[in-house]
Order: structure tokens, then C-alpha cells, then sequence
């Protein structure tokens, strides 16, 4: 037994100085063999511990090399190991190429930046709408025009063609007179210089004539009237007094119906703005000096004919079930409103002047409540503090109309004849005022109590 552990001893020392050996043998790439009978003892030691120990060392002789001896190439195909074998080189993946190489994919991402990384595009001169038409008078904001970008600098407008047309205050064109105008700017981008160019076609918006007198029913090019240089066909057309003349909006095309004037407009657009130009067309034939008006609910009104031979019998007429007007003096064609007339159902006046039939489209007002605060169309009530008081009125109807008031509880909210209301006692009512012919206006009256808020 003692000399089994003796063996065990003398076999550990022996291979304890066969590693150590073999260490300094790779260290220092020295080819040394080992003596013969240390190579037989280490035979002798590992039959032993097998067999006893069980406990499996390496060999001396074969040492596990991590790293290429000196002078000798390094490997060109990688040996594949488990991860953390082999020491530090095994916390990277194997990329398949030798040491300094880089896969395709990893360059392709090595050399295209990161989305954050990518500058912004960057936006010069652009036009946004060259060669549109304005007309005489218009200012065009010129930074606008051409959507410069902000980090440009040093930039300059220039008229280039069309000088006497048109003048360039800052960064506005201004319109002058009718004709093409050319624009140039120039400016710097980082230190590089750029230019652009753009055109505008300048026009006059106006008549010829300020008044225009026909003696004939039928049809008239209202676009006759326009100054030469003016755009024909772009602006949108009216006409004031529908019973007299109506005109096609797009065309132009005046329809003559009957005697009188009317104003006949045109209207242009350019960007967000508009300009309007008018001329006064004078019908001589027998019509009404007035053929369309609004006047206040509960108003009278009355109108003359003009261009009327003397002897020419007239009579005046209301349409057949009118009941929102009545005559005051048929002869001379005075009527009362008495009802709502909107422009979608005026009150029509009729005059029969010889041959002619003659018609006047008559409009009023809607009453409404006056001494509303702000705040009533969200709170859907006045609020009125006890022993105060409060001006009511009806408005938008003719003087003289006829209105009652009332309260809906006398003993809470109060109101006159002339709609001054008093709140007498915490609580709430309702007043009202009844238009006659038209209907009634109600309020709600709140009389807040102190001892409600706590």
C-alpha cells in the first residue's frame, strides 16, 4: 500500500515537469523532445491513474495548441470550435475568411449611413405658379411665388423683361400697367450661387364705358364694355336687379327683360384675393326706378316708373293670395309689409304701364332679440341678479311695428311695454315679444340665489 502511494507521488511530480515542458516548449517554439524515459515513466503514470483515479489529464507530448507557432503561416480555414473554446478569439462568430477580411454584406453596411445620419433634401427655387394672370394693381408676394427656401441667401429679384410694367419693392412685384413681365432671383445655397426665372401676365381689370343705355329689350355681350387688355372670359358675372337684366355668370351674356338699371359686375380672383369692376346699365324703356329692394320688416315702400310717355295708363297689382303685403295707396303703387319676405320668397310688385309688364322684388329683414350678451347662443340664457334690471328690444323690424311683451311668471322676472324686464325674486322666467305679422322672440331670465353656490 505504501508503495502504491509512493508511485502515485513520483508519477504527479514527473508529470507536473512534462507540462511545464511542454509550455515553455511552445512559448519559446523550441523543438525539444522529451528524454525516453521520461516519456515511459508518463506511459507508467497514465496506466496508473486510469486504472486507480479514473482521472483523465493530457498528454505531455500533445499539448492543445491555441495560437499558431512562430514563423509558421496562420491558418487559412478556421477550426470550428464551441463558443468560449480557444480562448478570447472565441467570443467573436467566425466570419469563413481569414484574419482582416471582411464579408460583402458587412461592407455594403459598413458604407451606407444610417437613415438618422441622411442630410435632409433640400429645396431650391421652385415655381409655383409662373405666367399666371393678375391684374392691374395686384401685388404678388415673390418669395412665395418661388418657394425659395429658407437657407437660401442673398437672394435678389430682377426684372428682366417688361420693366415699365411692373416694379419690385422688397419681395413684391407690384402691377403697373397690362403686359408680360419676366422675374429673375439669384441667391446662395452653402456658398453656391443659383437662379430661377418666372413670368406674369399683367391685365386691366375695368370698362370702357360707366354707363351703357339700351332702348330695346334682347341680349347684350356685357364683355364689349371690358378695356382691350383686359381677360376676357376668366371673371365671374352679376347682375343687381334681377327683374331689369340677368346675365350668364361665365359669359357675360346680358338677357334685357325690362326698363330700368342695373349694375352689371365683374369679378376676378387671383390667389386668395378679388377684384371687382362694375358699369351701370341704363334700360330706356318703361320700367321702375327701383325694381328690387329689402327694407325692414313691418316698412312700407314704394317705387316709380320711369321713361313713361304721359297718358300711358298704369295700375299696380300684388301677386294672386298675397297676405304678407297690403296696398296703402294703390294708385301710386305704396305697400305695407306685413309678413317675412326672403330672397327665396320676396313680395312681387306688379306694374302694367301700357304694354309693359313691370315687377319689383321686395325683401325685408328677420326681427330678432336685442340685448343679448355674447355668451347666449352657449349659456341659452340671461342672467339678471335680483331688484336689477335689463333692456330688452326687438330689431331689424320697421319703426311703428307692433310688439306686445310678456313674462311667463310676473312675480319672478317683470317686464314693460318697451321690454324692461326686473328680476324681482330668485327663481327663472321667460319673456317674450310677439312681432305682429311675424311671430314671437322669447328669452329665459335666470335670477341666481347666493345660497345656490354654497
Amino acid at each position: 500500500m505504501k508503495k502504491n502511494e509512493m508511485m502515485k507521488r513520483i508519477s504527479a511530480v514527473l508529470l507536473a515537469v512534462a507540462l511545464a515542458v511542454g509550455q515553455c516548449v511552445i512559448a519559446y517554439g523550441e523543438e525539444t523532445a522529451a528524454p525516453e524515459d521520461s516519456v515511459s515513466q508518463e506511459a507508467v503514470t497514465e496506466k496508473i491513474v486510469t486504472e486507480e483515479a479514473t482521472v483523465e489529464e493530457p498528454e505531455a507530448n500533445e499539448p492543445v495548441v491555441n495560437e499558431p507557432e512562430a514563423g509558421e503561416p496562420e491558418v487559412s480555414e478556421p477550426v470550428q470550435e464551441e463558443p468560449g473554446a480557444g480562448g478570447a478569439e472565441a467570443d467573436e462568430p467566425s466570419t469563413g475568411l481569414p484574419t482582416g477580411e471582411v464579408s460583402e454584406p458587412e461592407i455594403m453596411q459598413e458604407n451606407e449611413p444610417a437613415g438618422e445620419d441622411v442630410p435632409a433634401q433640400i429645396s431650391f427655387a421652385r415655381i409655383n405658379e409662373g405666367g399666371s394672370p393678375i391684374p392691374v394693381g395686384a401685388k404678388v408676394n415673390l418669395k412665395e411665388e418661388f418657394g425659395l427656401d429658407s437657407d437660401c441667401k442673398g437672394v435678389k429679384y430682377t426684372i428682366t423683361s417688361g420693366k415699365s410694367l411692373a416694379e419690385i419693392s422688397g419681395s413684391t412685384l407690384i402691377a403697373k400697367k397690362a403686359g408680360d413681365v419676366d422675374v429673375k432671383v439669384t441667391y446662395k445655397y452653402d456658398g453656391e450661387k443659383s437662379e430661377n426665372e418666372t413670368s406674369f401676365t399683367i391685365y386691366t381689370v375695368g370698362f370702357r364705358k360707366k354707363t351703357v343705355t339700351l332702348n330695346e329689350k334682347g341680349e347684350y355681350d356685357a364683355t364689349q364694355n371690358l378695356k382691350g387688355d383686359t381677360v376676357e372670359g376668366s371673371p365671374t358675372w352679376s347682375s343687381s336687379a334681377q327683374t331689369v337684366a340677368t346675365v350668364d355668370p361665365s359669359t357675360g351674356k346680358v338677357n334685357v327683360l325690362a326698363g330700368g338699371t342695373t349694375m352689371i359686375s365683374a369679378e376676378y380672383s387671383y390667389g386668395e384675393k378679388t377684384k371687382i369692376c362694375k358699369f351701370k346699365l341704363y334700360v330706356k324703356l318703361p320700367g321702375l326706378k327701383v325694381s328690387e329692394k329689402k327694407i325692414k320688416f313691418g316698412g312700407t315702400f314704394s317705387t316709380k316708373i320711369i321713361n313713361l310717355e304721359k297718358g300711358t295708363q298704369v295700375s299696380w297689382y300684388l301677386e294672386n293670395g298675397e297676405t304678407r303685403a297690403a296696398f296703402i295707396d294703390q294708385e301710386k303703387g305704396k305697400i305695407k309689409i306685413t309678413g317675412l319676405a326672403t330672397d327665396d320668397s320676396p313680395v312681387l310688385l306688379h306694374a302694367k304701364a301700357g304694354s309693359e309688364e313691370l315687377t319689383c322684388r321686395v325683401t325685408t329683414t328677420e326681427p330678432y332679440l336685442g340685448g343679448l350678451p355674447k355668451n347666449y347662443d352657449e349659456e341659452g340664457m340671461v342672467v339678471v341678479k335680483r331688484k336689477n334690471t335689463k333692456q330688452f328690444s326687438v330689431k331689424g323690424i320697421a319703426k311703428g311695428t307692433p310688439v306686445t311683451w310678456s313674462s311667463s311668471d310676473e312675480e319672478t322676472v317683470s317686464v314693460t311695454s318697451k321690454g324692461l324686464v326686473k328680476a324681482k325674486q330668485y327663481g327663472g322666467a321667460t319673456v317674450t315679444a310677439n312681432v305682429e305679422g311675424y311671430g314671437e322672440l322669447s328669452v329665459y331670465i335666470e335670477v341666481p340665489d347666493p345660497a345656490d353656490r354654497e
